[in-house]
């Protein structure tokens, strides 16, 4: 079986060095320790049975999983917030940074989301359509400062990107 894509993370805004490397197989995903040695482990809160799409430390100490039916925001105690695809839909492609998450659907539609003050992972209720199948989306990183970076790339082709605005506010 084939790794598919290969991820490392680190649990804490605080923590120097990785602490899991995350294996992603097309029927599941597979999370190692990174310390003195190199373990499996189960304890993590992440979903492994379904592959992982993406993996980002979010805020100052929580963890997040996309999978192709939904994300899983992974809080320091092992609490899991889970949020699920529509039936019939799947995340096709991701793009996050410490404090955002933007997804694309199967639907064609992008959905947004946003870590709030309190370390609440919100969706915000209105998706775009983009009218077109959603090859792949990019967010750059906050701003130091910042709240949040306000805009979102999609590619149209090899040589034409289209921005989009997440939140028009002069808080971003």
């Amino acid at each position: 079986m084939a790794v598919s894509l290969t991820l490392s993370a680190a649990p804490s805004l605080a923590d120097q060095y990785d602490a899991y490397i995350v294996l992603s197989f097309v029927n599941g995903t597979l999370v190692l320790s990174i310390g003195d040695t190199i373990e499996e482990v189960s304890d993590t809160g992440f979903l492994s049975s379904a592959p992982t799409l993406g993996v980002q430390q979010l805020g100052d100490d929580a963890l997040l999983q996309i999978h192709p039916r939904g994300i899983r925001h992974i809080l320091a105690d092992k609490r899991v917030n889970e949020w699920k695809v529509n039936q019939g839909e799947t995340i096709v492609c991701a793009t996050t940074n410490s404090r955002q998450v933007v997804i694309g659907l199967s639907s064609g539609e992008v959905v947004y989301f946003e870590l709030d003050l309190e370390g609440q992972l919100n969706e915000f209720q209105e998706r775009k359509a983009m009218g077109a199948e959603i090859l792949a989306l990019s967010v750059a990183e906050v701003p130091e400062g910042r709240l949040r970076t306000p805009y979102l790339v999609r590619p149209l082709s090899p040589l034409l990107f289209e921005p989009l605005y997440l939140v028009r506010s002069s808080l971003a």
